[in-house]
């Protein structure tokens, strides 16, 4: 509160200033400032140039940066030595972790401040509508690849003797046919012929006479 009040009357005390020494030479804007520099600081460095008439520094009213400086500021001192010991010793001077910038404020054009920066977009991250197309349609295309590349990969590893009668059925059907007939020869040593051999009462054979 005690920074604000300081602030109020050194804006309130301007009107008392000699009107004869022209305002322009004593007007300086104060840019490029660090975000985190409040008013009462930047207030301190400005007096250190000389006794200030008018203070303002201006703020986001609105958005996402509600209550954040904009960077800037302007300054009015009483004597023209003020906004010259600023210009002289201040501009380029580092102050948080920005160098800032002074100039007379006749020399800017307030709109420019005011007016939205221009978006600049760099191609390869604004591609647009053209190029998701493209990228789906590659992507559509790859999927359908690696399906094609696992359908062969199946059909090699489910039927590896296919005749003309199964080249025609459903792979799932080809699963099936193959699992049932790879099932019947691998039963086939221990199959019903082979049980009732294996069954059979042993006969001794007898030698042969000469």
């Amino acid at each position: 509160m005690a920074n604000k009040s300081l602030i109020k009357s050194i804006n309130k005390n301007s009107n008392s200033a000699v009107g004869a020494i022209s305002e322009e030479h004593r007007r300086i804007w104060v840019g490029n400032l660090d975000s985190r520099i409040s008013e009462f600081q930047l207030l301190k460095l400005m007096q250190k140039c000389g006794a200030i008439e008018k203070f303002d520094m201006l703020f986001h009213k609105g958005g996402p940066m509600v209550g954040q400086s904009r960077g800037y500021a302007f300054i009015t001192f009483k004597h023209n030595e003020g906004a010259t010991n600023a210009l002289r010793k201040l501009d380029g001077s580092n102050v948080g972790s920005r160098s800032i910038a002074v100039r007379l404020a006749k020399n800017i054009k307030y709109d420019d401040l005011q007016r939205p920066k221009p978006r600049i977009e760099i191609p390869a991250l604004g591609s647009g509508k053209r190029e998701d197309k493209i990228s789906k349609a590659e992507a559509i295309r790859a999927i359908e690849a690696k399906l094609k590349a696992l359908e062969r990969q199946t059909d090699d590893n489910l039927e590896l003797n296919t005749t003309g009668r199964e080249h025609n059925m459903p792979i799932i059907h080809r699963y099936q046919y193959n699992k049932s007939r790879d099932d019947a020869q691998r039963a086939g040593p221990y199959g019903k012929y082979n049980k009732s051999k294996a069954s059979a009462p042993y006969m001794r054979q007898l030698p042969k006479r000469h």
